[in-house]
């Protein structure tokens, strides 16, 4: 993520203000009632009441971090924190900023693909969602549902059935809230996800794309390599899997990875043939991985592990050993560095460079907007050029998405 040749819009806010800048806005301290509004501006605890709107949906996953957001370009925040949707003072404070600046805030919902043909249990999961969607003050619920659903499966009806459910429920308790589902980046059963993609659109508000984990199978005649966490053109044949069904692009909303994959490279099944030694090995830039099977491919992402933006950058300036790269099939830089026991590893991520080629989709393909996995992922709180770093990515959605 080091091209950074890019038109760059002004913040609106900066990224260092601190609490006590937002005093008007977060709730009282001393702890917090649920069962009354804590948000100093009483109206803030009151449901987002807005049409339809061009989305920009950030995923919140570590406290304390949104108050470093660029919230005159967010639309909706997902809060992503426990399985078991608890706030905690934090968070409520998170929604009555969000509230102050006309900005949804959604739980987040899991159900077990199971349970599916239990209408008891599911009817009870609509009604703990609405419960703690009261109690919060929320302004709908993100569904992320991402077990294996196999075609021709009755789930796939019924998992379409409980998003229906949920959606209607939401709308009649709750005028104005959203019910999203979050979907894999193709249609062609990823990760043996073979849902029913239509009736999901139909079912929710809209769906999030998420266009990343792009190689969580590779299949043969693809090499076991390390490459793209979101390649550009994989993410616009994804993007035409869900159009082709005759869905329409206004309930697409692309998800972007603010994180990528590090990769330790092995040798290459040649090298391991001939038992070469390392010293008279030619460096390569491919970066060969070891097979770890995921949902019947015999290769996936599963060898490397996830990591934040900060870290990559991070890395890329402290550890890499010549630099990034750009790999031109994918349109996405990586890099490579060696750790503590001199093994060669490979990152792979994405930048505002490769980023802003994909939130320009948004435009071309009229789609609803953008998602971002997650808003976290940014170094807000370190030293330069960490924050120079998470000032670009928040600038560079006003230049794709054309945001006001």
């Amino acid at each position: 993520m080091a091209l950074f040749g890019l038109r760059i819009l002004c913040l609106c806010i900066h990224l260092s203000f601190t609490m006590h800048s937002l005093a008007s806005a977060v709730a009282d301290g001393g702890g917090v009632d649920s069962n009354s509004c804590p948000c100093k501006d009483q109206s803030h605890c009151n449901f987002i009441d807005v049409g339809e709107r061009q989305e920009v949906l950030g995923f919140s996953t570590h406290p304390g971090r949104w108050m470093y957001y660029d919230w005159s370009k967010i639309t909706t925040i997902a809060v992503f924190r426990n399985r078991d949707n608890i706030w905690d003072e934090d968070t409520w404070n998170m929604l009555c900023l969000a509230h102050s600046k006309q900005v949804r805030v959604v739980i987040m919902g899991f159900y077990d693909v199971f349970n599916l043909s239990n209408p008891d249990l599911v009817s009870s999961w609509i009604q703990d969602m609405l419960v703690l969607a009261e109690k919060y003050r929320a302004d709908g619920i993100n569904i992320d549902i991402e077990e294996p659903i196999l075609k021709g499966s009755k789930d796939n009806e019924l998992l379409v059935s409980l998003v229906q459910q949920t959606r209607q429920a939401f709308h009649s308790r709750f005028p104005h809230s959203q019910v999203t589902f979050d979907v894999a980046w193709s249609t062609d059963c990823v990760d043996n996800r073979c849902y029913d993609a239509a009736g999901l659109a139909d079912a929710s508000d809209f769906l999030v794309l998420m266009s990343y984990d792009e190689q969580g199978q590779i299949f043969p005649p693809q090499k076991c390599l390390a490459g793209a966490n979101s390649g550009l053109q994989q993410t616009i044949d994804g993007i035409n899997t869900y159009l082709s069904k005759g869905i329409s692009s206004r309930k697409l909303v692309l998800g972007q990875p603010w994180y990528g994959y590090d990769y330790t490279c092995i040798l290459s099944p040649e090298d391991q043939a001939l038992d070469v030694p390392e010293a008279e090995r030619k460096p390569l830039k491919v970066c060969h991985m070891r097979k770890v099977p995921y949902q019947g491919a015999p290769c996936s992402d599963a060898a490397g592990v996830q990591k934040e933006y900060a870290w990559v950058m991070r890395m890329l300036r402290e550890n890499s050993t010549d630099g990034s790269h750009w790999d031109e099939a994918s349109q996405s830089p990586y890099y490579d560095y060696h750790d503590n026991a001199g093994r060669r590893h490979q990152v792979w991520y994405d930048n505002p460079a490769s980023l802003v080629l994909k939130y320009e989709l948004i435009q071309k393909m009229n789609l609803r907007g953008v998602a971002f996995w997650g808003t976290d992922f940014l170094d807000y709180e370190g030293k330069e050029p960490g924050k120079a770093e998470a000032k670009v990515m928040w600038d560079v959605i006003d230049v794709s998405l054309n945001v006001s």
